[in-house]
C-alpha cells in the first residue's frame, strides 16, 4: 500500500499510521503529513485515524496543526459542527446526521490534549501518576493552554502562556507525586504545590 513514499496517497491519515508504526521513510512521511494537513480546512479521518493523525502531528512538533484541525470552523465536518448544532455531548460522526448524539467515537483526541498539549505523562508504566514527566507543547503557534485532572494523589494542573518576555508555566502537583519538567531542553525537578517557571 506504499506508493511513491505515501500510504494510500496520504488520505484519511494513512501516512500517520505508517509514521507511528515506523513503516516507511520517517522524513518523507513527516513532509507528506504536514503538506496534506497544514492548510486543510477540516479533518478527513475517522474514529481511529483522528487520534492517530493528531498524535503524529504532536510528535513531529506540529501540535498547532492538530489543534487547528480539532477546532476547525468548517460547518460540514468536525467538532465545531456538533457545537454549532447545539450539541452538549460528542456525536457519533463528524459530518452528517441521523446517528447517535451521545457517543464516544471521537473522544480519543481528548487524551492527547493532556498528554501532548499540556505534556502530562507518566514517567513509567506505574499506575496512579506517581512519577511524571511534564513536557508541554510549546510550539510558537500555540500561545496559551491550561488544564487539570484529578489523580488518586490529588489534582495535577499545567498552564503555559507565551509572552514577549518568555513562556510562563504554572504547574501544580499534589503531595506524593514527583515530576520533572522537560521543555526547551530543560531538566528541572518540580515540587508539590505551585511551581512557577519562566523560560
Amino acid at each position: 500500500y506504499l506508493t511513491n513514499g505515501q500510504f494510500f496517497g496520504g488520505s484519511h491519515g494513512a501516512d500517520a499510521y505508517g509514521f507511528l508504526a515506523k513503516i516507511g521513510n520517517k522524513e518523507n512521511l513527516t513532509k507528506a503529513i504536514i503538506s496534506r494537513y497544514e492548510n486543510a480546512l477540516c479533518l478527513d479521518t475517522g474514529i481511529f485515524g483522528t487520534p492517530i493523525l493528531c498524535e503524529a502531528l504532536f510528535s513531529i512538533g506540529r501540535g498547532d496543526i492538530a489543534l487547528g484541525l480539532l477546532s476547525s470552523e468548517d460547518t460540514e465536518i468536525g467538532y465545531n459542527r456538533m457545537k454549532s448544532k447545539g450539541a452538549t455531548t460528542l456525536w457519533e460522526i463528524l459530518g452528517g446526521d441521523y446517528a447517535s448524539n451521545c457517543h464516544p467515537m471521537f473522544g480519543a483526541p481528548v487524551a492527547l490534549l493532556f498528554e501532548s498539549l499540556l505534556g502530562i505523562k507518566p514517567k513509567s508504566l506505574e499506575s496512579g501518576y506517581k512519577e511524571l514527566v511534564i513536557s508541554p507543547c510549546l510550539d510558537s503557534k500555540i500561545k496559551w493552554a491550561k488544564g487539570s485532572f484529578t489523580t488518586p494523589k490529588g489534582e495535577i494542573s499545567v498552564e503555559f502562556q507565551k509572552k514577549d518576555s518568555g513562556t510562563e508555566l504554572q504547574i501544580i502537583l499534589p503531595e506524593g507525586v514527583s515530576a520533572r519538567l522537560f521543555p526547551e531542553s530543560l531538566n528541572l525537578s518540580l515540587s508539590a504545590g505551585l511551581n512557577k517557571i519562566t523560560i
